[in-house]
This record gives structure tokens, C-alpha cells and sequence, in this order.
């Protein structure tokens, strides 16, 4: 104990011997050995193992610590050491999400359908063995179904200026039917447009070929990970 203090005497006399903090260093004890073996280091912004070099297990104040002596070691420990205090881990991006299991829960998917014209209009869309509900009216004129609104085998129909977000409600089945099957190219190819503009995955699911739910849940996903900097449409996925 006094030759680590005469150490450490010297050290405050000639402080460019002792490692500086922000470096790193390598300190191994001999396993078996209860004795604790001191490496020279600034410790007073404290000490934090980087990478375990030994096979025994480097365990912060049983077989590793810090005092004002240095980074102790003992009973086989060894490991790379970083002086200072460690930053703060960045939490990780969620991995890019697996295309959900075929079974037959049953899914939904969300479209607008205007009559900008007060004519009627049809919103393209693969409806076989599905259900549609009006969640939404986007305007004043009255969306009414079966007189101003209402759906058939060729999608959603809207009439005489109705205006409104439409859920589509179907059996998950053998497959998933094709984003741009299900709501026509122009509408997919906007979604997707919207996909690759938010999406941070390596292999995103932002294809016309996907189902618009994936397509959807990768849009709502991303501009959650952006925060308050996502592109406007970003609201409408909340």
C-alpha cells in the first residue's frame, strides 16, 4: 500500500505519466489470485471495462473496480479499460419488421374515396369476402351509405361531393393480396412513394407488390422513429 502511494505521489508530480482520461489501458490479474493488482491510471472521472480479455468473468467490485490508486484486477480478470465515465448507450432502430404470418386473424386497411367532381366516383380496391365501414367524413357534404357511399366487386363508391376515410375489413387467407390490387396503381404508387421517403430499413417494404397493411405499418413505423421531423403526412399514420 505505501509503494502505491509513493505511485501516486509521483504521478501528482509528473501528471503526463498517468493515463489521461478518454484513453484506454490493460490491466490482468493471475487467476486465483485474491490480491488486487493495480494498473497507474487517472481514475477521477471514474472507469468503465471496454472489452473482457480473460476467459474468468470481469465483474465491476468483485473482480475489477476503481479508487484512487488506479483500476484494480484480481482472481484472473483481465480486460481493456476505458478512463472516464461510459456514454451513454443509443438505443437501436428497431430491425426492419418480419411480413406477418398468414393465418386468418383478420386484417384491416384504411383508403380515402372522394367525389371531388359531386359525380360518382369509384376508389379501386380488392373487396372479395370483405366489409366496408365509413370511419371518417372528410368534408360537408353527407356521406350516407348506400346513397351517397357504398361498395361493390370493383372497389369503394362515393357520389354527390362525399368525401371520407374508409376502413376494409377482410379474413387474413392463404396469401396477402397485393398492394395495388387491392386499392388500384395510383393509390399504391402514392403509398409507396410515402414508404421509401420515411422508411430506414436496408430491404424496406415499400413495393406495390406487399400488402398495403405492410406498406402501411412501415409508413406509420418510420415517421415515429423521425419524430418531429416527418414529413407531413406523417399525420395521417398516427
Amino acid at each position: 500500500m505505501h509503494f502505491h502511494r509513493y505511485i501516486i505521489g509521483l504521478l501528482l508530480l509528473f501528471p503526463f505519466a498517468m493515463v489521461s482520461p478518454g484513453q484506454t489501458i490493460s490491466c490482468n490479474s493471475a487467476p486465483g489470485d485474491t490480491e488486487k493488482h493495480y494498473c497507474e491510471a487517472d481514475t477521477r472521472q471514474g472507469a468503465h471495462l471496454v472489452k473482457q480479455t480473460s476467459t474468468v468473468d470481469c465483474v465491476e467490485g468483485k473482480t475489477w473496480g476503481w479508487d484512487e490508486e488506479g483500476i484494480w484486477v484480481n482472481k484472473g480478470c483481465g480486460g481493456q479499460f476505458a478512463l472516464g465515465k461510459a456514454e451513454a448507450t443509443i438505443e437501436a432502430k428497431p430491425e426492419h419488421p418480419p411480413i406477418p404470418a398468414k393465418g386468418t386473424e383478420q386484417k384491416e386497411e384504411r383508403m380515402n374515396c372522394a367525389s371531388n367532381d359531386g359525380r360518382r366516383d369509384t376508389c379501386d380496391a380488392e373487396l372479395q369476402g370483405a366489409t366496408v365501414k365509413l370511419v371518417r367524413q372528410i368534408g360537408p357534404a353527407p356521406c350516407t351509405k348506400d346513397s351517397t357511399w357504398g361498395y361493390d366487386d370493383r372497389g369503394i363508391w362515393v357520389d354527390r361531393g362525399c368525401r371520407g376515410e374508409f376502413v376494409i375489413m377482410k379474413q387474413g387467407g392463404a396469401g396477402d393480396v397485393s398492394c395495388e390490387k387491392a386499392i388500384g396503381k395510383k393509390e399504391s404508387k402514392k403509398l409507396v412513394s410515402e414508404c421509401l421517403q420515411v422508411s430506414p430499413a436496408t430491404h424496406p417494404p415499400c413495393n406495390a407488390a406487399n400488402s398495403c397493411v405492410l406498406i402501411k405499418e412501415e409508413i406509420r413505423r418510420s415517421c415515429g422513429l423521425i419524430g418531429k421531423d416527418a414529413p407531413k403526412f406523417c399525420e395521417e399514420y398516427k
